[in-house]
C-alpha cells in the first residue's frame, strides 16, 4: 500500500498479490479495505482474472479391472498419460501400491509437452510359488507424482485374480455369462 493515511481528494494505491495453485479459468477474489470513514468502514474490492498455463494430467480408465489370470500368461498393459494442459508436465514418480507382485515404470518420456501422450506400462510376473487350487485376489494402486497443481498425485485402482487352477477358471466364467 502506498501509503496508510490518505488526506481528503487524495488516492494510494493498493498492491495486492494472488497465488493460483490449483484454480483454473476465471477467478474472483475480494479484497477488504477498513478505514476510518464514518460512513463505510469497510470496503470490498472485486478482483477478478482468468488463470491460463500449466499442466494437466489425464489418465483413462481410472479403474483398471484384469479379471482372471493364468499365472503362466502373466500380463502387460498399457495406461496413456496425456498433457491436456499449456505446459510441459512432468511425471516425477510412478509407483505401485498394495499389488507386491504387479510392477510399473513409465516407458516414455518423463517430461510430456502439451496434447502430447506418455506410456506407463504395467506388468504381472510373479516369482510367486503358487500352490494347487489357489487363487490370489490382486488389489492396489498406480500412484502417479505429476507438477499438475490440481492433481499432484492420480491414483489408478487395479483389481483382478489370478489363478494357477482350471476348475476356478470353469466357475469364473459362468459367472460372467
Amino acid at each position: 500500500m502506498g501509503q496508510k493515511r490518505i488526506a481528503p481528494g487524495k488516492v494510494t494505491e493498493i498492491k495486492a498479490s494472488f497465488s493460483s495453485g490449483s484454480y483454473r479459468r476465471k477467478v474472483t477474489k475480494y479484497v477488504y479495505v477498513t478505514s476510518n470513514d464514518p460512513d463505510e468502514s469497510t470496503v470490498k474490492l472485486t478482483v477478478t482474472g482468468i488463470v491460463k498455463g500449466g499442466p494437466r494430467i489425464s489418465v483413462s480408465p481410472l479403474d483398471m479391472n484384469f479379471g482372471l489370470i493364468w499365472v503362466k500368461d502373466g500380463f502387460k498393459d498399457t495406461l496413456i498419460v496425456e498433457n491436456t494442459g499449456e505446459a510441459n508436465l512432468v511425471i516425477n514418480k510412478v509407483r505401485m501400491l498394495g499389488a507386491n507382485d504387479v510392477a510399473v515404470r513409465l516407458v516414455s518420456d518423463e517430461v510430456i509437452p502439451p496434447n502430447m501422450t506418455g506410456k506407463i506400462e504395467i506388468s504381472y510376473a510373479s516369482n510367486t510359488a503358487y500352490e494347487s487350487n489357489r487363487v490370489k485376489s490382486i488389489k492396489g494402486y498406480i500412484v502417479i507424482k505429476s507438477n499438475d497443481v490440481a492433481h499432484p498425485k492420480l491414483w489408478i485402482q487395479i483389481r483382478g485374480y489370478i489363478t494357477n487352477d482350471p476348475w476356478f477358471a470353469i466357475l469364473y466364467a459362468k459367472t460372467l455369462k
